[in-house]
């Protein structure tokens, strides 16, 4: 019996169709991160037309790199303060040692005072600091830590 398709052929053929697929896949489901991955290969003063209209849409990258650099702190912070509300030792922690603490990481991270993160992480340090050391913070004590 002769076949119509040999084995190379068909896995050659079905090769090719895997290359097609998963080209389609990136060109739809990754087209912002191919275009990012591709104009790191480009010379600086090859610059068209649609180079420039992605330069424009850089300046919105821009952003979301500072909104992750702010993310960042944050989180730092949030790190930071965890080591102050972990309370290792099991001893009684007054209310301005917990302050001052809060306050000398806070003190780390200038970027977060004045934007509103800032209301995010007073909640959270209130919520931390009834819920693990049973200490309620009043208005004035969350507003020295900013200071």
């Amino acid at each position: 019996m002769q076949s119509i398709i040999t084995w190379n052929q068909l896995l050659s053929y079905l090769f090719i169709l895997l290359i097609i697929y998963y080209a389609a896949v990136l060109a739809v489901c990754y087209r912002q991160e191919v275009l990012r991955l591709a104009s790191r290969f480009k010379r600086p003063g090859d610059l068209s037309a649609e180079e420039e209209d992605f330069d424009d849409q850089e300046t919105g990258v821009s952003k979301r790199e500072q909104d992750s650099t702010i993310y960042d702190t944050v989180h730092q912070l949030m790190q930071d303060w965890k080591i102050v509300f972990s309370n290792v030792t099991n001893a009684p922690i007054h209310k301005d040692k917990l302050i001052e603490e809060l306050h000398k990481k806070a003190r780390n991270y200038p970027a977060i005072k004045s934007t509103s993160f800032e209301v995010s992480l007073t909640n959270h340090v209130q919520q931390e600091a009834d819920y693990r050391l049973g200490i309620i913070l009043t208005e004035e004590e969350i507003a020295a830590i900013w200071k």
